[in-house]
């Protein structure tokens, strides 16, 4: 196991996300799982109404929420726990998930022909030392110009409810990117690589 100094540590993975669920198997496939009851929507209304000053400026308040949802797992001492917190910006403007089709219609508009960023928090703690790791991994993607036809036929045919700008790379979508600058892995929702050197961080405190 490619992380063995792990294997007498409770990991834990503060998300249901299928998605983050399958690519933390990919390198540590004994976890828990437990969902966060961290309360995001009203975090965010407490924070400028979703605006901010600076790249800088969006990744701290993106820390606080993925270590706010690692802080409300009920859990023992001997528990490492991830949590992780995905948004998708443009012009400044956080997309999160749509609340119907027509929403996704217009978040999608939103992106055609565009470039637009997906960030990911990780937030990693040892809940026995309290020792802690936040770090934020930003994607650049570009979107080809969409037409309402094309919009209209991914709406139909993908998962699109729980997706940050409505869309997921993996699926569908697939076609509307040109290219990406960065993990591909964050467009989905956690960047393995980066978790993996974080949690190489924790030899010396386990």
């Amino acid at each position: 196991m490619i992380l063995s100094f792990l294997k007498n540590k409770d990991l834990i993975l503060a998300s249901s996300s299928p998605r983050r669920i399958e690519l933390l198997k990919r390198i540590y496939p004994n976890f828990q799982i437990k969902k966060s009851s961290f309360d995001e929507l009203s975090f965010w209304q407490k924070t400028k109404n979703n605006n901010w000053d600076s790249s800088l400026e969006l990744d701290n308040i993106l820390k606080k929420i993925s270590l706010g949802k690692a802080k409300t797992i009920k859990t023992t001492k001997n528990s490492l726990i991830i949590a992780a917190d995905t948004v998708v910006t443009v012009n400044k403007k956080i997309l999160g998930k749509p609340t119907d089709k027509e929403h996704a219609i217009e978040m999608l508009k939103t992106l055609s022909g565009k470039k637009h960023q997906v960030k990911t928090s990780i937030s990693v703690i040892n809940a026995q030392t309290n020792y802690q790791i936040n770090e934020v991994t930003t994607t650049d993607v570009y979107f080809k110009k969409l037409s309402n036809k094309e919009i209209r036929w991914y709406i139909n045919n993908d998962q699109i409810d729980d997706k940050a700008g409505s869309y997921a790379i993996q699926g569908k979508a697939c076609i509307f990117v040109e290219k990406i600058n960065g993990c591909y892995y964050n467009v989905m929702g956690l960047p393995i690589n980066n978790l993996y050197k974080i949690l190489k961080k924790f030899r010396n405190q386990i």
